[in-house]
């Protein structure tokens, strides 16, 4: 596989791209410059003087934080690391790395007061970036690392990484409130989950754009065999295909009678819009080769949600999937919990759900099987994504049960 073609080399660019500490340490290999700045946008400390027209207390609190953090934290031991000359081979020394580059995040969850939150959100996000950065271009790349030791690494970064997004989620009206450019490359974190995304799979998303409404006009005139399509690219890697869920189609009767449309805004930790999830979400797929079907294929569907859960009663689980790829029964499959979790993301969608007086406890996070096609489906079959919903008490749309925000096929390599 040539390295233009290397799915983690794919990622690495995308990454250096979008995250500038990234490139100029790893790539540029400006690692001192590029550390001491940012040891000074952690501290607060801005030639522009944008923190010296605050108040008194708020200006004490970013005093003891300063002293906090270098008490604690000695950004000149990772650059004195990043410049020993067998850093890239030396595993010691990477893993020592990767300790004081996840001190930082733990750090700035554990210490940052919420009076300060606002000034710090970016600087954590580069941080994590950094971390991830570290790990995929040289903690992997180290060809003395077993296997045990991988699977170790692959953990703790998942579970970082869930703590990452849960405390940004627990912060989302912060991060929405500063220009988009300061919280660049945000939309990386979740695909670098490893133990989601493993690193020999392609991440593929295709553009989104919104399925057409069913809203206008009499029930009659329903394009009931309108159904909007994507087209899965094949190639020479194992690929994971994303779907941005605005893209999918509700049932059409469902829509018309229940008006059920809504405009969400980009949720900037998926980078994905996404929409209600009602009776049926329903896609046309197909495979780029026109000539290619999915007979004799094994594909994994999974969908990324935020989901009523009731856990007191077995029998009444409001998380149940059923999804189904084209006309065969055989592709049926049940889902009934989710592999990944992840505290709710508290976007605007958490605000409307609410708002539609559905009842708590939710789940978010990741719900997916694993389908083979014995039978020929054809070029382009139906993919339906069915919910269990919640029993309706006062009005119509109560039976609305919460938000996907992506579906994702997983291609394994074809022999």
């Amino acid at each position: 596989m040539s390295e233009n073609n290397n799915p983690n080399e794919i990622f690495i660019n995308d990454l250096c791209k979008k995250v500038t500490i990234i490139e100029n340490i790893f790539k540029k290999g400006e690692i001192e410059k590029t550390l001491i700045d940012f040891e000074k946008e952690i501290l607060l400390k801005k030639e522009d003087n944008t923190y010296n027209n605050i108040d008194n207390d708020l200006d004490k609190i970013i005093e003891n934080w300063r002293k906090e953090f270098k008490e604690n934290l000695k950004i000149n031991e990772i650059i004195k690391s990043l410049l020993e000359e067998n850093y890239k081979n030396d595993l010691n020394i990477q893993i020592e790395i990767k300790r004081n580059l996840k001190s930082i995040i733990e750090f700035l969850i554990k210490k940052t007061d919420q009076s300060i939150i606002n000034f710090l959100i970016p600087q954590f996000i580069k941080s994590i970036l950094l971390y991830i950065g570290f790990i995929r271009i040289v903690l992997f790349s180290n060809i003395t690392m077993t296997d045990a030791i991988k699977e170790i690494e692959i953990k703790d970064l998942h579970e970082t990484i869930k703590l990452v997004i849960n405390f940004i989620s627990n912060n989302i009206k912060s991060l929405k409130s500063l220009p988009k450019e300061q919280y660049n490359g945000i939309d990386l974190i979740l695909k670098s989950d490893i133990s989601i995304y493993p690193i020999d799979y392609q991440l593929i998303i295709e553009k989104p754009y919104q399925s057409r409404s069913q809203c206008d006009g009499c029930i009659q005139d329903l394009e009931t065999e309108y159904y909007p399509e994507v087209l899965v690219p094949i190639t020479e890697n194992p690929i994971i295909f994303r779907v941005d869920a605005q893209c999918i189609r509700q049932s059409p009767i469902s829509e018309h009678a229940l008006g059920r449309i809504y405009t969400f805004k980009i949720e900037p930790i998926t980078n994905c819009v996404g929409q209600f999830l009602s009776d049926q979400l329903s896609l046309k797929v197909k495979l780029a080769n026109a000539s290619t079907s999915f007979k004799n294929k094994s594909i994994s569907i999974r969908v990324f949600s935020i989901l009523h859960y009731d856990d007191t009663n077995n029998d009444e689980n409001c998380f149940n999937y059923q999804i189904q790829l084209g006309n065969n029964q055989d592709t049926v499959k049940m889902i009934s919990d989710i592999d990944h979790e992840f505290s709710i993301i508290n976007d605007n969608s958490y605000n409307l759900i609410k708002s539609l007086n559905i009842k708590p406890p939710f789940k978010c996070g990741y719900s997916g099987t694993t389908i083979e096609f014995s039978k020929d489906l054809g070029t382009d079959p139906i993919l339906n994504i069915r919910h269990k919903l919640q029993k309706p008490t006062s009005t119509l749309i109560t039976d609305i049960s919460g938000r996907v925000l992506f579906i994702e096929i997983i291609v394994k390599k074809q022999n």
